[in-house]
Parts: C-alpha cells; structure tokens; sequence
C-alpha cells in the first residue's frame, strides 16, 4: 500500500516538474517593491459594532446608571447578581405612564451571572426599569406594567 502511494506521489513531481519545463504552467517573477501605500485601497465595508458594558447589581441597580450613545449601538446588560434573574423594561422618555404597547424592549428574564444584549436604532431618550423578580416566571404582563414605580427607574439612555 505504501508502494502505491509513493508510486503515484512520485509520477506528480515527475508530471509537474516536466508541464513546467514545457511552459504549460507559465511563471513570472514579479518585482520587489519597497513603496508603501498610504491610503486604503478601495471603501471599508465592514461595520465595527460598538459595544457599552452594564452592570446589573444585587441593589438594584445599573452601573453606569446614565449612557449616551449612537443609533446601532449594542447595550450589553451583565446580571452581576449571584441569586436572582433582573427584566428589564425599557421604553421612550417621552411617555410618562407606559402600557404593554409602549414597551420597546422587554428583556424576560437576565439569569444571574449571565447577560443580555439589545441594539439600540432609533434615536431618542429612553427610560430602564428593571422589575427585580426575584424568582418570578412568565410574560411581562399589562398589569406588571402598571404596578411599576418611579423608584424602579435604573437608568436612562440617550442615542444620538
């Protein structure tokens, strides 16, 4: 079996060696330059998606409690609490008592520990509440959204 192998290897150095000494396989020594490019050529397509770090205490709060950003901005909230999962709600400024509707972000629940990621696109002012469940399972519903409180206000995000 080895035989075959080596056979066969051999008869391809012998066949590609003998192609480019007949010219079928063309080669062309290119020039060596030391002339460096100043600028980039061609436009950069790649977007750099700009990431902001917050932290999500057992005190209930967000650290830093006030962000500025800039639409397409990724928010990425860590549960740094050790015993228990944090929803977030997170709706415009501009609406003083929010309903189901209103909500443009509903985190479920952050496990903790763990984090949760959310791509701010629209600008505006934004409030962050976080109803700390403790151990409370399900939907955000209309009436927890009622029962929610200026105290449970965590932060607020501006994006430009």
């Amino acid at each position: 079996m080895r035989s075959i192998r080596y056979v066969v290897i051999c008869f391809l150095i012998v066949f590609i060696i003998g192609c480019a000494k007949d010219g079928i396989i063309p080669s062309e020594e290119l020039p060596v330059t030391e002339e460096v490019l100043e600028e980039m050529p061609g436009p950069v397509t790649e977007e750099v998606l700009t990431i902001v770090e917050v932290d999500l205490t057992s005190d209930k709060v967000m650290v830093p409690d006030r962000i500025i950003i800039k639409k397409g901005t990724m928010i990425r909230w860590n549960n740094k609490d050790k015993n228990f999962n944090h929803n977030l709600l997170i709706y415009s400024a501009d609406i003083e008592r929010p309903k189901q509707e209103d909500i443009i972000v509903k985190s479920g629940n952050i496990a903790p520990l763990n984090w949760w990621d959310y791509v701010f696109e629209e600008s505006g002012n934004y409030i962050v509440k976080d109803i700390y469940s403790g151990t409370m399972k399900g939907e955000i519903t209309a009436e927890v959204i009622a029962d929610i409180s200026e105290a449970e206000i965590i932060g607020r995000i501006n994006v430009e």
